[in-house]
C-alpha cells in the first residue's frame, strides 16, 4: 500500500478533483484501505446489528463522496472529515431502510417478543445520527469531532492534526459533544 504524506495526499486529491481518471484511480487505491479502516471500526459499533461488510460501506460512502466534487477539491483534512460522516450516513441509510422494511402492513400490530417486552430502552443509532446532524448545525465541529472519534477510528492527537487544532481542543468538543448528545438522546 503506497503511503503519502499530508502535502502528496493533498495534492492527489487536487488531481483526483480535476477529474483525471488516473488520479482518481491512484487515490482510490491509496485512501480506501483507510477508508475501510472507517467502515469497519463504524460497524463493529452497531454491534452486529447492521449486515453489511466494511468493503460495502467504504465502496458506497467513495461512491457517494466522488459525486461531489468539492468533497475531493477541499483538501485532505476535509476529505477524511466527509469520509467519517458519509460511513456513517450509509450505514443509517441501510438501517433506515431496514426497519421500513420490516414494518407491518398498515392497520396491522405485531406483539413485541418476550425480549422485546422487558428489554429497556433500545439503542437507535437513527437518532444518534439524527442528533449528531442537530449538533452539526449547533456546534460544527464537535459534531466532526465525534465523526473522527467514534466513526473515524481516529485518536485525539490524530483527530487534532486532522482538524488542525490542539490535543485539548479536542477533548473538549468531544466532552461538550458527549453531554450535549446524551441530552438529546434522553428527549
Amino acid at each position: 500500500m503506497e503511503s503519502l504524506s499530508r502535502d502528496e495526499t493533498s495534492l492527489l486529491l487536487e488531481r483526483a478533483a480535476s477529474g483525471r481518471p488516473d488520479e482518481q484511480k491512484r487515490l482510490w487505491g491509496i485512501i480506501y484501505p483507510q477508508l475501510r479502516e472507517i467502515a469497519a471500526s463504524l460497524l463493529s459499533t452497531w454491534d452486529g446489528k447492521v449486515s453489511l461488510l466494511a468493503t460495502e460501506v467504504a465502496n458506497e460512502a467513495f461512491v457517494r463522496l466522488f459525486e461531489r466534487e468539492a468533497v475531493t477539491a477541499q483538501g485532505r483534512r476535509y476529505f477524511f472529515t466527509c469520509c467519517a460522516t458519509e460511513c456513517r450516513r450509509v450505514i443509517v441509510d441501510y438501517w433506515r431502510k431496514k426497519k421500513t422494511d420490516k414494518r407491518s402492513p398498515p392497520g396491522e400490530r405485531l406483539a413485541p417478543t418476550e425480549a422485546e417486552a422487558t428489554a429497556g430502552p433500545a439503542f437507535d443509532p437513527v437518532a444518534l445520527s439524527d442528533a449528531i446532524e442537530a449538533l452539526a448545525r449547533n456546534r460544527g465541529r464537535a459534531a466532526i469531532v465525534v465523526d473522527l472519534l467514534v466513526f473515524g477510528a481516529m485518536t485525539a492527537k490524530q483527530c487534532a492534526e486532522t482538524l488542525a487544532v490542539s490535543e485539548r481542543t479536542v477533548q473538549g468538543d468531544w466532552a461538550y459533544a458527549k453531554a450535549w448528545l446524551r441530552r438529546e438522546m434522553a428527549r
